[in-house]
């Protein structure tokens, strides 16, 4: 039967392909290039690999891409050029966190070569899937979502590319938004000694606050430069709608300095006990 390709099996990926095969669905990847621990998470979760992405092609017709914001595009192409390679034209899912026009891009990069292009963005954690939603529009919403659920829940949004991606990214700002914001007050905190009593006030004042940074702060640096991706592609959408992104550039220039500071483990993080006697 022909596959369902996940590309890549990061986190969010390895889980959607795990609900996919468990709901009797032939999923497939490559892992050639990618990291040890990609290859690592798909091998456990039993995913098949192909050798490239021509086989991907040839046997799988729904490619779902969940890779990062800058990534989307150069797979988008790849993935073209392998359906001119094998002259097998397939439904190409965009699922990445990334700005409408960016989405609209990537469809005539798809369509060029004869491709199905349906846009899409999941809203909701890898590791609690079961409460997120695949938000999907395009030409082949209605088909790519039948073939997805109830694996994934799916909802449709419209016809148009652009539509689910923009419904990701404005998600997608309040989270890296608040998480910048609780980046610098509590770097701030704590420099002065006052991590637990701030803390403490967000606790009994912002409980809501504090419980999101708990859950968030903690394993930050490893996510931090995908998390400012994400928020380049959103400064990138409020400018071309004429609009201030000051926050958002703001957000992306805190995730870039956490990525770059913290991210390799080089520098001691001061928050990766947060909520558990680190404030």
């Amino acid at each position: 039967m022909d596959a369902i390709a996940i590309l890549s099996t990061g986190e969010m990926g390895t889980q959607v392909a795990g609900r996919l095969k468990r709901a009797g669905a032939r999923v497939v990847t490559i892992v050639a290039g990618r990291s040890q621990a990609t290859a690592k998470r798909a091998e456990e979760a039993g995913i098949e690999c192909l050798r490239d992405l021509d086989e991907i092609v040839r046997q799988a017709d729904l490619v779902i891409s969940l890779v990062t914001p800058f990534g989307a595009v150069p797979l988008a192409r790849d993935v073209a050029a392998a359906m001119a390679r094998t002259g097998r034209h397939i439904t190409f899912v965009e699922g990445n966190s990334i700005s409408p026009s960016t989405a609209c891009e990537i469809e005539g990069i798809i369509t060029a070569a004869g491709g199905q292009f349906v846009d899409g963005g999941i809203i909701g954690g890898a590791a609690e899937l079961d409460r997120a939603t695949f938000y999907l529009s395009g030409e082949g919403a209605q088909a790519v979502a039948a073939r997805i659920e109830p694996a994934v829940k799916a909802v449709i949004l419209g016809t148009r590319a652009g539509q689910s991606s923009g419904l990701k990214i404005l998600n997608a700002g309040l989270s890296k938004g608040l998480t910048a914001l609780g980046v610098e007050l509590l770097l701030c905190a704590e420099q002065l000694g006052l991590l637990s009593e701030i803390m403490a006030r967000y606790r009994k004042g912002r409980s809501g606050a504090a419980e999101f940074f708990e859950r968030i702060l903690p394993d930050l640096p490893p996510k931090a430069k995908r998390r400012s991706e994400e928020m380049q592609e959103l400064t990138g959408l409020m400018e071309e709608l004429g609009l201030t992104a000051h926050t958002s550039r703001a957000a992306e220039k805190v995730l870039a300095m956490v990525a770059e500071r913290y991210g390799s483990g080089s520098a001691e993080w001061p928050f990766r006990d947060l909520g558990k006697g680190g404030g």
